[in-house]
């Protein structure tokens, strides 16, 4: 395996509904996951992430806002790149017309749900965020 810094970024997408909680996808281990994966060689992230979002919700978003790039040394657990690219937008998608295995997650669920430690982490700060609270606050 690659040396983690050897390894491409990767983005997330966190895609708000109108109450603002998050859709969250289930993930191929059976966990619930943000949409993301690395970025593809040349890729821009913001490309990225439209494009993963796209695959994975079959939706195509509008825009994107960037909310942060998180570093594998500002994360208290494992990221699965060196660095992740999290990007948000508030489509407002029914979880139930997707063609994936998604729910959607409000703040205060988080800490009961059996997510990969690094989503954890990052859907914690996110919604603490200056950029969530000015939409939902």
């Amino acid at each position: 395996m690659a040396d983690l810094a050897e390894r491409q970024p990767g983005v997330a997408v966190i895609a708000l509904d109108r109450w603002g909680r998050a859709l969250l996808v289930r993930d191929e281990r059976g966990l619930l996951a943000l949409p993301a994966a690395p970025l593809g060689p040349d890729e821009p992230p913001d490309a990225a992430a439209l494009r993963l979002f796209e695959a994975v919700a079959g939706v195509v978003l509008e825009q994107l806002r960037l909310a942060r790039v998180w570093r594998a040394a500002e994360v208290p657990a494992v990221l699965p790149w060196p660095e992740v690219h999290l990007y948000f937008d508030d489509p407002d998608l029914d979880p139930a017309v997707l063609p994936c295995e998604a729910r959607a997650v409000g703040p205060d669920e988080v800490g009961g749900l059996p997510l990969d430690p690094w989503v954890r982490s990052i859907l914690e700060a996110f919604f603490e965020s200056p950029a969530y609270r000015a939409l939902f606050h």
